[in-house]
């Protein structure tokens, strides 16, 4: 870093624009350059990874929701039937 920007600093004598030609400059470093690649590359992945989890998670909450239901409509058609074998055994049983 520039020693007049520290001494512009420390003196309270800031130049917004001196700073800003400071930052400029040293955002063209090959090293920045570098780091901040790098750094949109992560997010993008981790962004993409994450929205993938999400649809995962959504998927396999809706399978179960439908093995569930599938579950129930087994359960329900088998007291069905078995009500309507204990009809067909006893017309009088009022409890089927």
């Amino acid at each position: 870093m520039d020693l007049n920007l520290l001494r512009q600093v420390k003196d309270g004598d800031s130049n917004i624009f001196y700073i800003a030609s400071c930052l400029k400059s040293s955002l063209q470093t090959p090293f920045v350059k570098a780091g901040v690649a790098s750094l949109t590359i992560f997010v993008a992945v981790f962004l993409f990874n994450w929205n993938i989890h999400n649809k995962n998670i959504q998927s396999a909450t809706s399978l179960s929701d439908l093995v569930d239901t599938s579950g129930r409509q087994c359960m329900l058609s088998q007291r069905i039937v078995k009500n309507l074998l204990l009809l067909a055994e006893n017309p009088a049983n009022t409890h089927s």
